[in-house]
């Protein structure tokens, strides 16, 4: 019987594993779907638009991603237009940065986006599509101007296109209310275990 017992156990625990690493998100409904689809068409569009005009490659215009997550999900903290704007001018700077300094080479991109990832969060800023745009940057030994067109320029279309239709069509959702967001780091921790460690000092003596 205890072999049995182990058996199973045996045979359960990855199962449970296995329906936990793939469990099926909650199902949007189809004409929220819809709309986040057509609004990320016309997100797509205004970015090939925005290459046009600019005179550069589309692949050298990284917003896909961000078109995609600020439309199907507007209420995650990682869309808000901080992160939006921020989290591509960090990135996009630090990529210019390292690639000046360093130049050229195989180490060269890891180095920009391994970068680009920290300043992001220590700036409170993570989008996680514009971590590639360091490696972007690297990939097309992109000049300084590349900060203004087309990483300003795209961040900012993108907010005034994302502001303006979930208004329309989602009134509300986006930008997230700040009450709904959760607080930041609490850098006063630090101040508190000082405080403790000198009460227990002082008992101590």
């Amino acid at each position: 019987m205890g072999n049995c017992r182990g058996t199973s156990s045996i045979t359960v625990r990855p199962a449970m594993r296995l329906n936990r690493l793939f469990r099926l998100p909650t199902l949007q409904h189809p004409r929220r779907a819809l709309t986040t689809a057509l609004g990320g068409a016309i997100g797509i569009l205004l970015m090939v638009l925005l290459a046009d005009v600019a005179g550069i490659p589309l692949i050298s215009v990284p917003f896909a991603t961000s078109v995609v997550l600020v439309m199907a999900a507007p209420e995650s903290e990682l869309t808000q237009p901080r992160n939006i704007l921020g989290g591509h001018l960090v990135s996009s700077a630090c990529g210019l940065v390292v690639l000046h300094i360093v130049g050229g080479g195989p180490w060269t991109a890891p180095i920009a986006v391994g970068i680009s990832i920290l300043v992001m969060q220590l700036t409170r800023t993570l989008h996680p599509p514009a971590g590639g745009d360091g490696l972007v940057v690297v990939v097309e030994h992109a000049p300084w101007h590349f900060l203004l067109v087309p990483t300003l320029a795209g961040a900012l279309l993108l907010i005034s296109f994302a502001w303006g239709y979930h208004r329309l069509v989602h009134p509300g959702i986006w930008p997230r209310p700040a009450a709904a967001r959760r607080p930041g780091i609490n850098f006063r921790l630090p101040r508190i275990i000082v405080s403790s460690l000198r009460s227990r000092a002082r008992k101590g003596r």
